[in-house]
């Protein structure tokens, strides 16, 4: 691993570079994973959620919120996610999936968010929500309930209502 990647990523404080940063980290991550470097993707692809949920904490509350930066950390979730499912481990994936679900709906009830950004967030539910639901019909109730820590038909109510609407767009 060269001494870039071991690196613990800076705070992002200005949104365009915290973009080409997370960008980075992401095409090396992709590379290794495409290239069967599972464990050393699911390190970069750590890296660029870091750096992406940090990015998302700092910069919500601005005027001008980068619309690139709910997808960024719902993709870098998602790929870490992808690592652990191809390592096998489900447990992980599904506590990965389960981790920005509760942060996506935890940051929804947060009424100084702006409507753009709330639309945001939906739709990344939307999507987290699909992938746990896979997760559940190949897990099955108990091993899900087991990798949850929890209830999981408690956790996630049926598809409706909004959900529903940002689920299939």
């Amino acid at each position: 691993m060269n001494r870039q990647t071991s690196q613990k990523p800076a705070i992002c404080t200005h949104s365009s570079y915290c973009a080409k940063k997370w960008v980075k980290q992401i095409q090396l991550a992709n590379n290794a994973f495409a290239e069967g470097r599972i464990e050393q993707a699911t390190h970069l692809y750590k890296i660029a959620l870091t750096i992406s949920k940090q990015a998302f904490i700092n910069h919500r509350y601005t005027n001008s919120f980068p619309g690139s930066l709910t997808p960024a950390m719902i993709v870098s979730y998602m790929d870490l996610a992808n690592c652990w499912a191809a390592q096998g481990k489900k447990r992980e994936q599904v506590c990965c999936l389960t981790e920005i679900y509760d942060f996506l709906k935890e940051s929804l009830s947060d009424l100084l968010i702006s409507d753009v950004l709330r639309q945001q967030l939906y739709t990344g539910l939307g999507k987290v929500f699909l992938e746990l639901r896979k997760c559940f019909e190949e897990m099955g109730e108990t091993q899900m309930n087991q990798a949850m820590g929890k209830d999981f038909s408690q956790q996630l109510p049926p598809l409706s209502g909004i959900q529903k609407s940002v689920a299939f767009h």
